[in-house]
């Protein structure tokens, strides 16, 4: 069982089922600004721990990188973070 650890309306860690963290996100000032997430538990973790979100124009994460600009993921539709 996953659980979700929020501070008011945002997310800030996922949680399992003993309460050990799995990743904790990083947020910007606006409801659902997601910069990046670290995985693990760890209270200083290194780059290589990092998954950043890249956004468009209107807020939507078209893909996420890691710390060395690699993209792991891109938005349905798309193929890279240009979106081509």
């Amino acid at each position: 069982m996953t659980r979700y650890l929020l501070d008011g309306d945002e997310e800030i860690a996922e949680l399992d089922g003993p309460n050990n963290v799995l990743r904790r996100f990083v947020t910007a000032s606006a409801v659902d600004d997601r910069i990046a997430d670290v995985e693990g538990p760890s209270t200083s973790p290194t780059l290589a721990n990092h998954t950043f979100y890249h956004v468009n124009h209107q807020g939507s994460v078209i893909a996420m990188t890691d710390a060395t600009g690699n993209v792991t993921g891109c938005a349905s539709g798309t193929n890279s973070v240009h979106g081509s």
